[in-house]
């Protein structure tokens, strides 16, 4: 469940950030990629 949760979150800021932000969003969408990456790291591993 969670996970199914994190991966709907992760497109839909996704989408509306680059809906919202266009360019200055994309050249930082590392950020926010990172920032889900961990989470999921952090809900598979607990670290």
């Amino acid at each position: 469940f969670f996970k199914e949760l994190l991966a709907t979150s992760k497109k839909g800021f996704h989408e509306m950030f680059k809906k919202t932000y266009g360019i200055l969003y994309e050249q930082n969408a590392y950020v926010f990629t990172d920032l889900f990456k961990e989470l999921e790291n952090y809900y598979m591993t607990g670290k």
